[in-house]
């Protein structure tokens, strides 16, 4: 008797998907963090405590996953970005997706596949950061010449402009993607993904009408070899008594290399930027980096040095020359519990003092993860 029912209760086990398993977890990073910009020979200096302005990602994110039997697996996904000084919370990435056999469907706001193909041949990745990441996405120097702060290198505009599917964009308005994965196949993954967004049909003034297109490739080569490929374009209308039409182009390039504990990374990226209806570039910008990570006992070591220019419409006064590099040591207390320093400088050169921009960076800080 014993016996058909312990029979009675595999089967069940195996006819019955398993229920969905939900996690709850997070990260607090906090520190002191120093910020000194010289914009058109004028210096200003900061110094924070916190979190606000140190590239630090303070998250707490809910996930969920549910075997669908078959193989199939769904996934869910919300993280709440955390403000450490004032306990507020705001939204980031929210999606849900299948995988399976037929590789992997997602749908929502999140990090396109763009942007994690291009960070990941980053050594400084995109958190905690002095310096380097910004030229990863593509800086620009768009705006009036005579205007040193409409020449930011940061490019929080070229960054975010085709970033998680267009939803942090002020000209369309918001708006999530789908993205796309095929099965992994002799170690080549391949990604495309679309996003779209039509805040009105009419063609009345005010109405957006953007399209944003990704693919990406990521090959291992061998254990120690990898390199990845990124495609993006995005073209955009608003309409207006003179309708503003936007085309973006971005190309990535990155290889990583692991030559015993050594990491070695290389990035490139170019960004084709045209507006208003005219063939000319207002970005015509490519930049190249180059990085090294290496573990020393629980401390790792990171070092990484850029190089690019932007040719912008071809004129004199457009033209920006970019340098720059940051150092970090991350020393690991546990496997959920760091502290860190990093320093670093980013540099955009124009024809005259007034067209130039310096950024310096130092930040120490303690990370937790749970």
């Amino acid at each position: 008797m014993k016996k058909h029912l312990i029979a009675a209760a595999v089967a069940a086990a195996v006819a019955v998907p398993a229920a969905a398993q939900v996690t709850v977890s997070g990260t607090i990073d906090t520190g002191f963090g120093t910020q000194k910009i010289t914009t058109a020979g004028a210096t200003s200096k900061t110094n924070i405590t916190g979190v606000n302005n140190r590239n630090a990602t303070n998250v707490i994110n809910f996930a969920a996953t549910e075997d669908l039997g078959g193989g199939m697996r769904a996934e869910a996904f919300m993280s709440q970005g955390l403000n450490t000084e004032t306990g507020s919370l705001a939204g980031r990435d929210t999606w849900a997706a299948l995988q399976g056999g037929f590789g992997r469907l997602q749908v929502g706001r999140f990090t396109s596949t763009f942007e994690t193909t291009t960070a990941r041949f980053a050594v400084t990745g995109t958190t905690n950061t002095a310096g380097t990441v910004d030229f990863m996405f593509g800086s620009a120097a768009v705006g009036a010449a005579s205007d040193a702060a409409t020449t930011t290198f940061g490019t929080r505009v070229a960054y975010n402009s085709v970033s998680r599917g267009l939803s942090e964009t002020a000209a369309t308005g918001g708006g999530s993607h789908i993205q796309y994965t095929l099965p992994t196949v002799g170690g080549l993954t391949v990604a495309g993904a679309y996003a779209a967004r039509k805040a009105d049909w009419s063609g009345t003034a005010g109405s957006v009408d953007t399209v944003q297109t990704e693919i990406t490739a990521v090959m291992a080569v061998s254990p120690i070899l990898s390199i990845g490929l990124g495609v993006l374009n995005q073209e955009g209308r608003t309409e207006a008594a003179t309708p503003v039409v936007t085309d973006i182009d971005m190309l990535s390039l990155g290889a990583e290399a692991k030559l015993g504990a050594l990491t070695v990374k290389a990035g490139y990226i170019e960004r084709e930027q045209k507006a208003s209806n005219v063939t000319t570039k207002e970005v015509d910008a490519n930049v190249l980096s180059l990085g090294v990570a290496f573990p020393v006992g629980a401390t790792t070591l990171r070092a990484e040095i850029l190089d690019g220019e932007d040719k912008a419409d071809g004129t004199v006064n457009n033209k920006r020359d970019y340098s720059g590099h940051q150092l970090s040591a991350t020393y690991a207390m546990s496997k959920r519990t760091s502290v860190y320093a990093l320093s670093g400088a980013t540099t955009s050169k124009g024809n005259t003092t007034a067209r130039s921009t310096k950024r310096e960076d130092f930040s120490v800080g303690l990370r937790h993860t749970f």
